[in-house]
């Protein structure tokens, strides 16, 4: 009889070590987000969420369980997006306070109907408003274009009126609508 051949020491193979792989990649993703963060108010609370879900990545490295591991992942994406949407530029800008000044001055001018400088004054005012309104449509979304070129038509409709046949009561209900 032939003895028996020295089996070679196996290596343990890690059954998980693709799972592992891929906590590995979003937990680099959600690192370097936070690296990129710059709130240095909240940053201190998302450095805490990293290091929990480390702790729990080196948790399920021990004890492998596959709805912890689901579970983790999920919180891992989660988190990594919340910050992602956090530092994306905001959908639609905030409204430069340069345009609103140019409804207060409307506001603020109280042209008499018998001075006709005043008039001219306040009619040019409307015209610039109307003006700066047609330069932000293209800024909307497709289905709001329509309705605010309608608004626009209005406006430049009562503003030709009140250049034929200035009225006190006609301008006040012009600037009450470009409000």
């Amino acid at each position: 009889m032939a003895a028996p051949a020295a089996q070679e020491p196996v290596e343990p193979v890690d059954a998980h070590a693709e799972e592992f792989k891929v906590l590995d990649l979003d937990m680099v993703r959600f690192e370097t987000l936070f690296h990129q963060y710059n709130n240095l108010l909240l940053k201190p609370s998302i450095l805490s969420q990293l290091q929990t879900l480390k702790d729990r990545v080196e948790a399920l490295r021990l004890a492998f369980d596959r709805s912890k591991f689901d579970e983790l992942r999920s919180d891992i994406n989660l988190q990594a997006q919340r910050l992602a949407l956090a530092m994306a530029p905001l959908r639609t800008p905030p409204v430069p306070k340069t345009d609103r000044s140019h409804t207060l001055n409307l506001a603020r001018l109280n042209p008499r109907p018998n001075d006709k400088a005043e008039v001219k004054a306040a009619l040019e005012a409307v015209d610039a408003e109307i003006r700066r309104l047609e330069r932000h449509v293209p800024d909307l979304g497709l289905a709001e274009r329509p309705a605010e070129q309608a608004r626009i038509k209005r406006f430049k409709d009562r503003r030709d009126q009140l250049g034929k046949e200035f009225s006190k009561a006609g301008w006040d209900g012009l600037v009450g609508e470009l409000k």
